[in-house]
């Protein structure tokens, strides 16, 4: 254990010129397929043809309880409304309530409805009623509509994700067998000494798979500055991609990246040990 992270350690001094180029390469032919990957996990993951919405109907403050019961009846009738629920909006502001925000200053109806393309019209009447100061829909996002209209998106996009998946894979690999060609005779001397092939490969997957995680960290900081931004910006989240404002789909997404980040960085090292083992053999 001692000599593979002493062995490591040489490696991380060591790098520069066109190992360290092409682990550069690597890194962000990586970072590149998570960012896609992660992009179209999001348009899948938001509200479908036939799947619930949900409008959120924040009640002017000069409405009596009375009044906000009569609301809270009348739509609860509509045959487009699968459930309504009255939220305070001090629950909110304390985070007892999770809505994708806390910066809603009135007591809401939290309405559910049986298919999201009926939000619009459910919009509609709800302007109709009056003692309702704001309306947010929670609907399938411009940009999954976008997603969903052209025939064969999801085929492509795999395809795509397979091509860029297998290209990170490649470059990792070739980065990872520059860096072994450069220390050919030092492991040859290793391998003279008696040190065993698997402690002299363990240090290139360990890089290759800290590259991988690196690449993945990127898309995490990235996923937590979009859901920080769009918390404060509920309408244009919900506008263009709902699934950005769920903080369990977002974890979910960071928590994926870097599982597939260090996978594809620990194969694309195992793989680049083929070069070691000719190297050695010969």
């Amino acid at each position: 254990m001692s000599s593979s992270l002493h062995l490591f350690g040489e490696l991380l001094r060591s790098l520069k010129g066109r190992p360290l180029r092409a682990l550069a390469v690597a890194g962000l032919s990586l970072t590149l397929f998570l960012a896609v990957f992660t992009l179209f996990l999001l348009l899948w993951s938001g509200l479908g043809e036939g799947e619930e919405g949900e409008v959120l109907a924040l009640l002017d403050a000069q409405l009596i309880p009375s009044q906000i019961d009569q609301l809270y009846l009348e739509i609860l009738q509509w045959e487009e409304v699968a459930r309504v629920q009255f939220i305070f909006a001090e629950e909110i502001k304390a985070g007892l309530v999770q809505l994708g925000t806390r910066d809603l200053e009135a007591d809401l109806f939290q309405i559910g409805l049986r298919d999201a393309r009926e939000a619009a019209s459910v919009q509609e009447r709800l302007r109709e009623l009056g003692g309702i100061s704001r309306l947010i829909a929670h609907e399938p996002g411009y940009l999954n509509e976008i997603f969903r209209s052209i025939a064969g998106m999801r085929a492509v996009s795999l395809a795509l994700l397979i091509v860029l998946g297998l290209l990170a894979l490649a470059g990792i690999r070739s980065a990872i067998r520059a860096l072994i060609t450069s220390w050919k005779g030092e492991l040859q001397l290793l391998h003279l000494a008696g040190v065993a092939r698997r402690t002299m490969g363990g240090p290139f997957i360990l890089l290759a798979v800290l590259l991988g995680l690196a690449g993945a960290l990127l898309i995490v900081l990235g996923l937590y500055i979009a859901h920080t931004w769009g918390m404060g910006n509920m309408e244009v989240i919900y506008r263009f991609l709902p699934a950005l404002g769920n903080s369990t789909v977002v974890l979910s997404l960071a928590l994926s990246s870097v599982g597939v980040g260090m996978g594809l960085g620990g194969l694309g090292g195992a793989w680049s040990l083929l070069t070691l083992r000719r190297m050695l053999t010969h």
